[in-house]
């Protein structure tokens, strides 16, 4: 599962079933991680 808005950077990858680790990347280059449990 992957989503790539307009004008930046976001990735999600799955890693197990219901977890998720979302990457987001703006326009200054800067990285930001979360890792996203599905209730």
């Amino acid at each position: 599962m992957t989503a790539t808005p307009v004008g930046n950077s976001l990735n999600i990858s799955d890693l197990n079933p219901g977890v998720y680790i979302a990457t987001f990347k703006n326009q200054n280059n800067d990285t930001f991680s979360s890792k996203l449990v599905k209730n």
